[in-house]
């Protein structure tokens, strides 16, 4: 498949895709859209951060306000 990240599967790829889009998601919510319990989506996106697949979370600020 393209796009394949070694050692990620599809439900580790989509949860580093929807925290791309909005870092601010709840584990609840992320847990609901990948078809996991909360806890499962904590552990795997902590791991996703410890490992360094993410390596930020980051506040766009508007330089007019």
């Amino acid at each position: 498949m393209k796009n394949e990240i070694p050692g990620l599967d599809t439900i580790d790829r989509t949860l580093l895709r929807l925290l791309q889009e909005d870092g601010r998601r709840t584990t609840l919510e992320l847990a609901g859209r990948v078809g996991l319990s909360p806890t499962g989506a904590s552990q795997r996106v902590k791991r996703l951060f410890r490992e360094g697949y993410v390596k930020a979370v980051r506040a766009i600020l508007d330089p007019k306000k």
